[in-house]
């Protein structure tokens, strides 16, 4: 009996390294099938004042700064990205709506003045796809990551994302790099704060401080918001010398083409 109580204790003792510490290994999280419904991409919706109303929020007929601050969302399916749309919250349709070139062929919304006639924006917003979660409001109140879900039109609660339900699809939320057990709906948006929402199997790297902490206005000439990427504005909604206009077709290399004849030509 003493022999196997020593055996044992020294598989024991062998299995904790001698006493040390070893790193532990957790296993991958297994891959999420795909929904049946509510399966990403999730594109911006088409009525972003009814979803804005939904979210609990006032639109508004153009951007207030009295409170400004950026946070950052990644959304991971499967170890693919998911595109946070350019224009939620925004009624990109508005003819007071400028729209800008943003990087490579994507077009981002925004940069409302004159202010429109009747309310065109969210006070949360998104005005590219970089991920970047604008609060541009006129009163001092932090938004929520769950107001952020209602205007995107998809599901978000402390079980699915999306379609994306537990227990079949794994799913873990990050803030600011430490995985996130509560209610995510109600995650902040404050300045600079970070968000990643995992999805299914090979979990990312993502960063821990978000890419849009310390960022300043949303329009800085020359920049994009997220600051890395050059934003050449467009000339049909940005040049003071042409009349504003809305245009057909939403991809702005196109765009361009058709505004390279002489203004007055047409």
């Amino acid at each position: 009996m003493r022999r196997w109580g020593a055996c044992l204790l020294a598989v024991v003792l062998a299995g904790c390294g001698g006493g040390g510490k070893k790193a532990v290994q957790t296993p991958p999280a297994r891959e999420a099938p795909t929904p049946a419904h509510g399966a990403a991409p999730w594109p911006a919706p088409s009525n972003p004042m009814k979803r804005t109303r939904l979210a609990g929020l006032t639109p508004e007929t153009h951007e207030f700064v009295f409170l400004h601050v950026h946070s950052h969302l990644d959304v991971f399916v499967n170890g693919a990205r998911v595109t946070v749309p350019a224009g939620i919250g925004i009624a990109i349709d508005d003819p007071a709506v400028r729209l800008f070139e943003g990087p490579g062929d994507s077009v981002g919304y925004g940069g409302i003045s004159p202010p429109c006639f009747s309310p065109c924006i969210s006070p949360l917003h998104t005005h590219l796809t970089d991920g970047i979660l604008h609060t541009e409001a006129k009163q001092n109140q932090f938004n929520s990551l769950g107001e952020f879900f209602t205007e995107w039109n998809v599901r978000l609660d402390g079980r699915c994302v999306g379609g994306y339900c537990r227990p079949a699809a794994p799913v873990a939320i990050y803030v600011d790099g430490k995985q996130y057990t509560g209610d995510p709906r109600q995650i902040e948006l404050q300045q600079g704060t970070e968000i990643a929402i995992v999805i299914g199997a090979h979990r990312p790297t993502f960063p821990r401080t978000s890419r849009a902490k310390g960022r300043g206005p949303a329009f800085v000439p020359g920049r994009s918001p997220g600051g890395t990427t050059r934003l050449r504005r467009h000339p049909a909604v940005f040049a003071p010398h042409r009349p504003r206009c809305r245009l057909p077709s939403r991809t702005a290399r196109a765009a361009r083409t058709r505004l390279r004849e002489p203004h007055g030509a047409r």
